[in-house]
């Protein structure tokens, strides 16, 4: 362990001079402990916190009863009083322990000027990363049924007929869950048409066929989609790779035209030029039907596309 300096944490010590002195002990390659006559967690003073959470939320005591205890064996003993980490529900929770134990015992760490019995850091890291992972896992199968209950409504909807009471209800509580998360839906399904025609794109490549419009291909919502909503057809494109629909639309584009047209957007996209930019607007929406697109769009507004063959088949 090398040289050790015990300092008596009898009076008030202010931070600055707590940090100062392990500073001046790290410098001097010795190790300061800081100990303490009594201590009480229900009782502590502001400078015992300074001590507390700088060294992994252990306090070390010396005592009459360690102090008896290290006459009789020969062995300094001091007593430890840590928290315990524990989990209650989706909240981390201390309770205090304490344990006289040998001062041979506790790890020291000279760098940090540390000294403790219990892991405290450790074992609540453990059990922040355990809830911070189920509340992850929990999110994404709520984004997940929010999810499949948009499409689920885009595609049992009615275009331009006025939806009943059940689907406005249904429109409602879907707007809502997804405004808390940063997503906008327009106050009806049919109110804007540059998102009624994202939202048939992706349900069309989804589904493999012609979703809100009457048309009898996928290739022709490929066009369309280009022709009136250009700022739409890279998410176009990335539905189309995310179903698996490529071979499906090269079956179906029996002239070569939409492959020429797909090959010239590519151009265009690679070139940076603003023709078939995404709207801003409507990336986080794409990013949620779709999510991994948020970082390619967004690039793509900023004038940079890696070379892709055409847009349907880019990464």
């Amino acid at each position: 362990m090398g040289r050790t300096a015990f300092e008596v944490q009898l009076s008030t010590t202010f931070l600055d001079v707590v940090a100062g002195r392990r500073s001046f002990y790290r410098q001097e390659d010795a190790l300061l402990v800081w100990v303490m006559g009594k201590f009480d967690p229900d009782y502590r003073r502001l400078t015992t916190d300074d001590l507390l959470f700088t060294n992994n939320s252990n306090i070390l005591v010396v005592d009459e009863e360690t102090a008896t205890l290290s006459e009789a064996v020969r062995r300094f003993h001091v007593r430890c009083h840590f928290r315990r980490p524990a989990r209650e529900g989706d909240r981390l929770t201390d309770r205090w322990e304490s344990r006289v134990i040998p001062f041979s015992e506790l790890t020291c760490e000279k760098e940090s000027q540390r000294c403790w019995y219990f892991d405290y850091d450790r074992q609540a890291s453990a059990i922040r990363a355990e809830i911070d992972k189920e509340l992850q896992e929990r999110e994404r199968a709520t984004l997940d049924a929010l999810r499949s209950e948009l499409l689920s409504f885009w595609l049992s909807r009615k275009p331009n007929a006025a939806p009943d009471k059940n689907e406005v209800r249904a429109w409602t509580a879907l707007r809502e869950a997804l405004s808390e998360r940063g997503v906008s839906l327009p106050s009806s399904p049919d109110e804007d048409s540059g998102f009624i025609a994202l939202m048939n794109g992706v349900a069309s490549a989804k589904e493999g066929k012609p979703v809100g419009w009457n048309f009898k291909h996928l290739v022709e919502v490929a066009h369309r989609i280009a022709d009136g909503y250009p700022q739409h057809i890279v998410a176009f494109g990335h539905a189309v790779r995310l179903f698996q629909r490529d071979e499906m639309l090269d079956e179906q584009d029996r002239t070569g035209k939409w492959k020429r047209r797909s090959a010239a957007i590519g151009a265009s996209l690679r070139n940076g030029q603003p023709d078939f930019a995404p709207d801003p607007a409507s990336i986080l929406l794409v990013d949620f039907l779709m999510p991994g697109t948020k970082a390619k769009l967004e690039k793509i507004n900023l004038a940079y596309v890696p070379a892709v063959s055409s847009v349907v088949t880019a990464s």
